[in-house]
């Protein structure tokens, strides 16, 4: 197996991101034998070395993520787009809706790659998460 952008190193609160972000991934269906489970979660972390700004997609993101796992750009684009599209189908995409006050997410609603893993770190870096976060760590 390839080595993962998760390590044992970072911080303790990058390790109980990782975990929050496991955990919302199985609670939406997610299975983890798929490869974009792996790309899905070796992007949020990506985006969270970043602070959460906004990557170019095919520029910066996919590539990261790829070189990890000695792949290309577009198996990686694919692999969550897989992940997503097992989420849109499976109808459970609605469950994100328990971790905001709104309504984020309707059936029928485009879900496209870089929204999905915007929306996912957007609700893992919300001040609920992040407070039960400090209070684990």
């Amino acid at each position: 197996m390839a080595q993962t952008l998760r390590s044992k190193d970072m911080p303790k609160e990058q390790q109980h991101f990782v975990v929050d972000a496991k955990h919302m991934l199985l609670f939406l269906g997610a299975d983890p034998s798929i490869c974009g489970y792996r790309y899905t979660l070796d992007a949020l972390c990506v985006i969270y070395d970043a602070n959460g700004d906004q990557l170019a997609m095919t520029k910066c993101l996919y590539p990261t993520v790829a070189s990890h796992y000695l792949t290309t750009s577009s198996k990686v684009e694919r692999g969550i787009r897989h992940l997503v599209d097992k989420l849109v189908m499976g109808k459970t995409l609605v469950k994100l809706n328990q971790f905001s006050q709104y309504t984020i997410y309707t059936p029928g609603d485009n879900m496209c790659n870089s929204k999905f893993l915007y929306l996912l770190y957007t609700l893992l870096m919300s001040p609920m998460q992040k407070e039960r976060r400090k209070q684990n760590g």
